[in-house]
């Protein structure tokens, strides 16, 4: 809820989350949001596999925030009245 809001702030607040979940960079915080990563992984060899994604986000509510660690709000609820916040790409390599 933004600032000047009455009634209980109905946020998810994760007790200790694991900011890299979603992608290595950590640039979002779990709070709030609804997130889609469709991936395909490839395994040409026993020992090596390369795993490419995106990564779709779309605000929970249009009320609340998005969060970067440890919880800073990077776009405020009042800021526009979008769900959607944007696609990040990942590319992963194993060996």
């Amino acid at each position: 809820m933004s600032a000047g809001s009455t009634g209980p702030l109905r946020s998810f607040d994760p007790l200790f989350p694991k900011n890299a979940y979603f992608i290595e960079a950590s640039i979002n915080c779990p709070s709030n949001f609804i997130d889609v990563y469709p991936s395909v992984t490839i395994q040409p060899k026993f020992n090596f596999a390369v795993t490419a994604g995106v990564d779709v986000l779309w605000r929970y509510s249009t009320l609340d925030a998005f969060y970067r660690p440890p919880g800073i709000p990077v776009v405020l609820g009042s800021a526009n009245n979008k769900r959607f916040l944007g696609a990040q790409s990942d590319l992963h390599a194993e060996w």
